[in-house]
């Protein structure tokens, strides 16, 4: 083993040409986040966990009407941002 990273997941994710944030979609519904080329450019990926939740709200608004979850955008938002932010 030559190299291991440790990083958060906002390090290493990015927005994509097409969305708030590196997805794979299939039939039209996200898959998979993908990571970005964070090895290769340092100051590729969000800038910091508020950058992350807000690129993934946005994402989220993109798909709202595919969502099974129990709340809006905005509710997923302010509950995210209550638990991880002090």
């Amino acid at each position: 083993m030559e190299k291991v990273y440790l990083k958060h997941i906002w390090e290493i994710t990015a927005a994509s040409k097409n969305y708030p944030i590196g997805l794979q979609v299939k039939r039209r519904a996200p898959y998979a986040m993908r990571p970005c080329n964070f090895y290769r450019n340092e100051d590729a990926h969000f800038a910091d966990i508020l950058d992350f939740i807000d690129a993934v709200t946005k994402t989220y608004r993109r798909f709202e009407s595919i969502s099974f979850l129990p709340f809006t955008p905005d509710e997923w938002h302010d509950r995210v941002v209550s638990l991880f932010i002090i």
